[in-house]
């Protein structure tokens, strides 16, 4: 036999041992897989049922409670946000200051919030007769939960007795079938936490319109109590049931009474003061506060908004044309207001971040890291117009990235937020937020060396990037009236 015949036999061989064992290695991973899908699907009814027979054996005793005296909780005003008077217009560049090593305050992570386990393995309805069903719009969807409007509870008074008694209505399969599908929607369309809310209270109103609003309240609470979240039925004073509801960070603009340590917001923005009645045992002893942000996209239909251009001045190839999402700019600004380190977490949606991120990636190709850094600083310096929160809304409010491209001005928290997004996601270093008092500005981690303003975080040296001075300004060049001033630092996780 030939050389060249025994080679190309002896490579044949070799290659099918490796197709062999590449097929080997395929099925194993799909058994695995497999397997892996069959357990989790199993894990997932076995929690779902033990929480359905939970709340089955729950319920029952719960109405009981219900009927008990509900103690009188006094109504804490709402806070109002923290009003910093920031820079009318932005800060010029400050060519007389000499670098420095600024002080630090203290160290705190923004964390990546997590996103519950999905519990759901009952789909939406898809074939629901209009006489059986709830039909109502959620931010461009239209949706339809079955429920005969004819089998709606009736609330006579606002006692705890009737209460307890239309408790019991409530757990019925009527409303468990209600349950069920608001649970499959919360899946389908991947809600966040306040956008569930939001969902159950749009079925209240489906359901009782704007004539019952006491009803529409036990409504509500039941079931957002049902589906796992730290929520009561109270009663304002003796005019109004509303539903209230804990929540993991603080609400700005909502009255409040505290149980056990915790705030339960009311969920209707309240003038009056009046005493609030509750009672004070759980539903759910696991049950959760609502999570402030938005862990991942919400499902919702995409309605283009006005095509909005931004480009930097100094760097005219870092040019981007987007535009966001009609219903996701409804659902935000339905959003309350809370501390800005929520909307610092939540990363762009899907299409503007293609939008965004591929012509800025295009734009700093074959650029070292700090050159690059410097084109999105500048970008974000130059290709957007400044105006506070006060001159553009009226009032104090932070803005999560998408809206940063919707609406036409923007601060220095909305910069600075932006800024380090950008800086993660196209050169992967890892940043911090600094927190000023009066200000936001933003820090890099380089591995490259480079001079200017900078501090030590966690051991680590970070230059000083402040997305709302104009003029030039670069990697390294921070406010010549900060520059003493410590810093709460904010290292973020996307």
């Amino acid at each position: 036999m030939r050389k060249h015949q025994f080679i190309a036999l002896v490579s044949v061989a070799v290659l099918c041992v490796m197709q062999m064992q590449a097929q080997s290695q395929s099925q194993s991973f799909d058994e695995y897989k497999k397997r892996a899908t069959e357990a989790y699907k199993s894990y997932v009814k076995e929690k779902l049922t033990a929480f359905e027979n939970y709340r089955a054996e729950r319920n029952k005793e719960f109405a009981s409670y219900l009927q008990k005296k509900w103690m009188r909780y006094e109504q804490q005003p709402e806070v109002e946000p923290p009003v910093r008077p920031k820079p009318v217009v932005p800060e010029p560049k400050d060519d007389a200051t000499i670098p420095s090593r600024l002080p630090v305050l203290t160290v705190k992570p923004i964390k990546k919030p997590d996103a519950p386990v999905d519990v759901t393995v009952k789909p939406v309805p898809r074939d629901v007769k209009p006489s059986e069903a709830l039909q109502f719009d959620f931010y461009g969807t239209r949706c339809r939960v079955r429920f005969a409007k004819d089998k709606a509870f009736v609330l006579n008074d606002i006692s705890e007795q009737y209460v307890a008694q239309v408790w019991n209505q409530l757990i019925s399969p009527d409303y468990s079938t209600l349950l069920d599908d608001c649970i499959a929607y919360r899946s389908e369309l991947q809600l966040c936490d306040w956008a569930y809310v939001k969902f159950t209270e749009q079925v209240a109103k489906a359901l009782f319109g704007t004539g019952k609003p006491n009803e529409a309240a036990l409504l509500q609470a039941f079931l957002l109590m049902q589906s796992g979240y730290d929520a009561k039925v109270v009663r304002f004073g003796n005019e109004r049931l509303m539903p209230a509801l804990s929540a993991d960070n603080q609400i700005y603009g909502y009255t409040f009474f505290v149980n056990g340590g915790h705030r339960y917001y009311l969920l209707e923005k309240i003038k009056e003061k009046q005493p609030i009645y509750t009672y004070n045992e759980m539903f759910y002893d696991k049950a959760r506060p609502c999570a402030l942000g938005v862990p991942h996209e919400q499902q919702l239909p995409i309605v283009q908004a006005a095509t909005v251009t931004r480009v930097s001045s100094h760097y005219p190839a870092a040019r981007v044309e987007t535009c966001a999402n009609d219903n996701l700019m409804e659902f935000y600004n339905d959003f309350p207001h809370c501390e800005w380190t929520v909307y610092a977490r939540t990363p762009m949606t899907s299409r503007m971040r293609d939008d965004v991120l591929s012509p800025l990636r295009a734009a700093i190709k074959g650029k070292g890291e700090v050159e690059a850094a410097n084109i999105l600083l500048d970008f974000v310096q130059t290709g957007f117009q400044y105006k506070t929160d006060e001159q553009q809304f009226g009032y104090e409010r932070p803005l999560f990235v998408d809206e940063v491209f919707f609406y036409p001005y923007c601060d220095c928290e909305d910069r600075a937020i932006l800024y380090v997004y950008l800086v993660h996601e196209l050169l992967g270093l890892d940043v911090a937020l600094l927190y000023y008092p009066m200000h936001l500005a933003a820090a890099v981690a380089f591995n490259e060396s480079v001079d200017g303003d900078s501090m030590m975080i966690n051991g680590r040296k970070y230059m000083v990037c402040d997305p709302t001075i104009i003029s030039g300004a670069s990697v390294g060049e921070a406010m010549k009236q900060y520059k003493n001033t410590k810093a709460t630092v904010y290292t973020v996780e996307y």
